[in-house]
């Protein structure tokens, strides 16, 4: 979802969200699928038949079959996908492809370094605005600790969180600033007690709860640099569009799947990421920062002035 909104947003024109349920069908592979309505629901289905957009962007598995469906319906219709569509390629006009990922070589085919975000620069200012006061006691500089978690891709053990919150406060330490930390709802409760527990450094720690406020895009805003585990693709991209110094926490005695590592290695040899390590020093910003969002809308403006 936010990697669409990101490049709606980017693009400047006025659109709509358009949020699509599903049936049992839609666990069906794309290629059986292909341009057929019949893994979504019946509301969706009217939903889809009564728009007319002039431009669609999807980025999921299981909005494939919708975009291709508009396409065929309406062959003026700019049709664009994020990531990789796995069946239908020529039926998009644009599809953004990360480069890691080795994507196929045809006109449509866009290749990109992160997925895109919706926390662009108007975002970030209101976060600021919002969560400066709580941070302000906290001294620079202000290190973000993104906790993410367990998943399919991804696998920390409980001393891979303590060797996190140690890391991250040796830095902090050294660097004689602060700490904020958050977790999120794949982190769980053995991680997060193994990560509080371990942090030296002056810090303010927020646990993720379902209905409490979050400051996620408020450290966003209002760090210097940002440490992310590397279970996450997009929470690392996120990072990235800061323009901030980035360094990703890869677990120890976890595990990452080998397209994570490709990804990290990419964000590594363009620039955008350090590893954290012990003794690393603060490391510079980014020479630029990361903003495939932008450029996605950029190439969609060139085929839709």
């Amino acid at each position: 979802r936010t990697q669409s909104v990101g490049v709606a947003q980017a693009l400047g024109h006025p659109f709509a969200e358009i949020l699509l349920s599903m049936n049992r069908l839609s666990g069906l592979p794309n290629r059986l699928l292909g341009r057929h309505l019949w893994g979504y629901s019946a509301e969706t289905k009217q939903v889809l038949a009564t728009g007319q957009p002039r431009i669609a962007i999807a980025a999921g598995r299981r909005l494939v079959p919708a975009l291709r469906w508009l396409k065929k319906r309406d062959p003026s219709l700019l049709a664009v996908y994020i990531m990789d569509p796995q069946a239908g390629y020529a039926e998009f006009d644009l599809i953004a492809f990360l480069a890691h990922d080795n994507p196929p070589q045809a006109p449509n085919i866009f290749p990109i370094t992160a997925a895109p975000s919706a926390a662009n620069a108007e975002k970030l200012a209101a976060a600021k605005v919002e969560w400066e006061p709580q941070f302000a006691h906290l001294p620079r500089p202000r290190i973000a600790v993104l906790a993410g978690g367990n998943s399919r891709s991804a696998t920390f053990t409980p001393e891979d969180f303590h060797d996190l919150g140690r890391l991250s406060s040796e830095m902090a330490e050294r660097e004689q600033g602060s700490l904020l930390v958050t977790t999120s709802p794949r982190t769980g409760t053995t991680l997060t007690n193994y990560l509080r527990l371990s942090l030296s450094a002056e810090h303010a720690f927020f646990a993720w709860e379902k209905d409490a406020p979050n400051p996620y895009h408020g450290f966003l805003a209002c760090v210097d640099a940002l440490i992310v585990t590397g279970d996450s693709m997009s929470m690392a991209a996120e990072a990235c569009g800061t323009g901030k110094p980035v360094m990703i926490y890869a677990p120890r005695q976890g595990s990452l799947a080998p397209k994570l590592l490709q990804f990290h290695h990419h964000l590594e040899q363009s620039g955008q990421i350090h590893f954290l390590s012990a003794n690393l020093p603060l490391p510079p910003a980014p020479a630029t920062p990361l903003d495939d969002a932008a450029r996605i809308a950029a190439a969609i403006r060139n085929l839709h002035p």
